[in-house]
């Protein structure tokens, strides 16, 4: 496992290598494999003084490589819904996820599920189409889908109902089914799991030498989220990478990070305390003023990684679902007397816009008039909407897009030769009727199995209330 270092991170001539690659082999007219990163709550402010300082090498060389930008998103920006606008290329409307939570039959609050859907995904359409693909922790996967490849869902809807814990992401424990496909890899997933667990104190004490967890609730509240997103995430780098170590390696993966969104909601105050009418005492942001920073670092260190495993060939887009801006600007953020966590000092419900960052054999480089390490947010362009990515995945992997979709190719990212033979096509719709009945009647049955199960919960104990505030104690 290579080690994080600070200021001017290194990752090997490997690295290097394969990205110089992707822009050498852009004069090939196959578009071979697509990888696209989700990186939640991802915001260009933070992560262009890091570029400038050179702290982010991986973003850095994608950026010289290919295109970037910004991404526009839905509003108000909740990541369920827009994550599953990402992978249809659907408004909420017409792909049916509205938010975190939904009232059931009975007026009882409960989560969405994968079986809420009312399109296909991305998945579903390549994997009909022969080609694989796999996707590990991406929003809503829960119950996972057969997929012509892998699939391990992001929430596990029974353990954080068990717990009464947030709806939080990498909830993947055994004793409960339908969150790896194919169920046969479960003992391998939980292993990963387990060895990120043992592995979260060290990263913990690289990221944060200083800490200063301070004795009230709200302070480990903060930390304990941070563990369980570094953990979610630990696990999702480590599924990709066996994915990718595979040869040979030609489909489409998809991987969701969501540690920046966490810490961006938690340590905003820290990072920008001037923004704040009530900023934190002088020693807090000393010690916690860099925890944004040192996350971003850390994804940056994953994301090299796993390109580094990666086919020459392979076409990368890392993107957000949108940024990250300070909250509660004119609150106290004084420490209760209870567990209650503290006020949120970062957010995005307005839907601030997240990033794009493409880069591969059929993607064109930006042109702008300053060196990458000089750039500014008034720099970047819009390079499109969340809603274009699917459309634009499935003209780089050969199928039509459906005339359906609201979003559309960006044909803007790719080169001219690409663009003219890929196309693209398209089709009246990917929904078919026998898809829709089945998805229909795999609602009823997981709804079916989650009210025996909760059932059976709530009759030894375990649970004594519902999902009543549940949007409350997550992302705004």
């Amino acid at each position: 496992m290579q080690t994080m270092r600070r200021g001017n991170t290194s990752y090997g001539p490997r690295v290097v290598i394969l990205l110089a690659a992707l822009c050498l082999a852009s004069c090939s007219q196959t578009t071979g494999p697509v990888v696209l990163i989700g990186v939640d709550g991802f915001e260009w402010d933070v992560a262009l003084p890091l570029i400038r300082a050179g702290r982010m090498p991986t973003l850095e060389r994608l950026m010289r490589r290919g295109t970037f930008g910004e991404l526009s998103t839905q509003a108000p920006a909740k990541s369920p819904v827009i994550w599953t606008t990402v992978v249809t290329g659907k408004e909420p409307p017409k792909h049916g996820i509205h938010d975190f939570t939904r009232f059931n039959e009975n007026g009882e609050r409960v989560l969405y599920t994968s079986a809420d859907r009312t399109t296909k995904a991305l998945w579903n359409i390549l994997s009909e189409a022969g080609q694989s693909i796999s996707v590990i922790g991406w929003w809503n996967t829960f119950p996972v889908e057969a997929v012509s490849g892998m699939m391990v869902a992001q929430v596990n809807t029974l353990e954080q109902l068990t717990h009464r814990q947030r709806i939080r992401p990498g909830g993947v424990a055994r004793g409960f089914t339908n969150q790896v496909y194919p169920a046969e890899r479960e003992d391998e997933v939980f292993e990963i799991v387990e060895d990120v667990d043992r592995e979260l104190p060290r990263l913990l004490e690289e990221l944060y030498p200083e800490p200063d967890l301070g004795n009230s609730p709200q302070d480990a509240l903060k930390w304990d989220t941070c563990r369980w997103s570094l953990r979610a995430d630990g696990t999702v780098m480590r599924i990709a990478q066996r994915i990718v170590r595979t040869r040979p390696f030609t489909g489409a993966l998809l991987v969701h990070f969501g540690t920046a969104d966490i810490v961006g909601h938690h340590f905003w105050r820290y990072h920008e305390p001037g923004a704040f009418a009530n900023p934190p005492s002088a020693i807090r942001i000393r010690r916690l003023g860099g925890v944004l920073a040192r996350t971003y670092e850390h994804i940056d260190m994953m994301l090299g990684q796993l390109i580094q495993e990666m086919p020459i060939d392979v076409t990368v887009f890392v993107i957000s679902d949108h940024g990250m801006q300070a909250k509660h600007v004119d609150g106290e953020f004084v420490a209760g007397n209870d567990d209650r966590p503290e006020k949120e000092s970062g957010g995005h419900g307005s839907g601030p816009p997240g990033i794009i960052v493409a880069a591969g054999p059929p993607i064109r480089r930006s042109y702008v008039e300053r060196p990458i390490r000089e750039l500014v947010r008034a720099d970047l362009p819009t390079v499109g909407s969340v809603v274009d990515i699917t459309p634009t995945i499935l003209a780089l992997r050969g199928l039509p897009v459906g005339d359906d979709m609201d979003g559309t190719v960006l044909k803007g990212l790719l080169r001219p030769g690409n663009l003219k033979l890929l196309g693209p096509r398209f089709v009246a719709t990917h929904d078919t009727p026998e898809w829709l009945a089945s998805q229909i009647a795999r609602k009823d049955a997981v709804q079916r199995g989650l009210e025996e199960r909760l059932e059976q919960l709530r009759s030894l104990g375990y649970l004594d209330g519902d999902l009543e505030n549940a949007d409350e104690r997550q992302e705004p």
